[in-house]
Formats: C-alpha cells, structure tokens, sequence
C-alpha cells in the first residue's frame, strides 16, 4: 500500500514550502486544488505554480466544479495523476476522455455521502476509485469510519479496481485498510504537521509493507 503525502496550501509561500520539503523524500506528492464551490476551502491555483521539482512523480486533486478548466495546466506542470471528483458539474466521462487524451492517469473521487452505486459508471474507465474519508476541502478533518465498509463493498464486488482512500487517516486506520483492499492513501497533516514529517512518512510507508 502507497503512502501518498497530500499537499493543501492557501497562499503560494506556503505551497512552496512545503512543496520544498516533501520533494526531498517522497517519491510521490499530491497537490490539492479547491475552487470554493465543490468546496468550501479556497486554496492556491495551479497558475500560481510555475515550476515542479523533478524527480517527483505529481498527482493533482481538483476538488472543483469544473474540472475540465484545469487539465491544460496540469499538462503544462507534468502531472502525472488527476482526480476528479463524481460530484463536479463537467460531463465527467468526458473528462476522463480528455485526460487519457493527454498521457495522463485519472482517478475519480467520491465524497462521503455518495453511494457506490456510481462506480460502475466509471470502473472500465479509469485507473483508479478513490473514497474520501473526510467531507473534502481542509486538511485536519476527522476520519469517518464509514468509509471503510465501503472500501470492502467496492473491493468485493470490483476486486480488479485500484481503490484509494483521502482524508483524515492516521497509523492505526492502515491496517484496516490495507485488510480492506486499499491500495493507495493520502495523508495530509498527520505527515505535513509532524515535527519530523520524513520520519513519519517513511515509518507509515515501512509499516504498511
């Protein structure tokens, strides 16, 4: 199971900080993007970002009505991942489409409250199904238990499917998940706001081996 550290920054300074630290041990950084409208948080835009360290393979979250305004920028930065959420306004397939089109992986997104009825819409299409644990926009939120019964019910009933989990998860949530097939997590703060946060991604990462 992959320990994806999850980068949410509100103002460029931060984002580069951050950015910075991260790049010196983690293999994989996912950079998260709110609009205000999905969501309620606001964060930094993908135009404010000119350049991204090299050697770092680069996932983006958009957390945003519409995403298809965003892939152009995406493709300019090298991203290797988006995903979008089920619950944006765009055609969603056609996003997907769009994405592929540009060499680039995407992974759809559900919020808390959406039933797993809407995977089998996207489960030939995409390169992965990713379950938010928390209600998305802020780093720090609570983990919502539920989730992992969905995870199990996605992971039975579509066992082929790359299945994801963001939000709010910390070190005693991993075991379960990993039990219930998650294949990949995106932590947040528990690594970001850790007084040694390469120390604790490396332990999660060792300890989900």
């Amino acid at each position: 199971m992959d320990i994806v550290p999850a980068l949410l920054a509100t103002t460029r300074e931060t984002f580069e900080e951050k950015l910075a630290m991260l790049a010196s041990f983690a293999p994989v950084i996912q950079i998260d993007i709110a609009d205000g409208t999905l969501v309620q948080n606001t964060t930094i835009a993908l135009s404010d970002i000119t350049a991204l360290p090299l050697d770092v393979v680069y996932e983006v979250h958009l957390m945003v009505d519409n995403p298809m305004q965003y892939i152009a920028e995406c493709e300019r930065l090298g991203i290797h991942r988006i995903i979008i959420h089920h619950e944006s306004k765009d055609d969603i397939i056609r996003a997907i489409n769009v994405v592929h089109g540009k060499g680039m992986e995407v992974v759809v997104a559900l919020n808390p409250g959406t039933p797993i009825d809407v995977v089998p819409a996207y489960i030939n299409v995409v390169d992965g199904i990713l379950l938010m644990s928390v209600n998305p926009g802020f780093s720090g939120a609570p983990f919502i238990p539920a989730v992992l019964e969905k995870a199990r019910a996605v992971h039975h009933m579509y066992p082929g499917v790359f299945l994801e989990i963001d939000g709010g998860i910390k070190r005693y949530h991993l075991k379960d998940m990993r039990d219930a097939g998650v294949q990949r997590v995106h932590i947040g703060s528990a690594i970001l706001e850790a007084y040694d946060p390469e120390r604790v991604w490396r332990e999660l990462s060792t300890f989900v081996k």
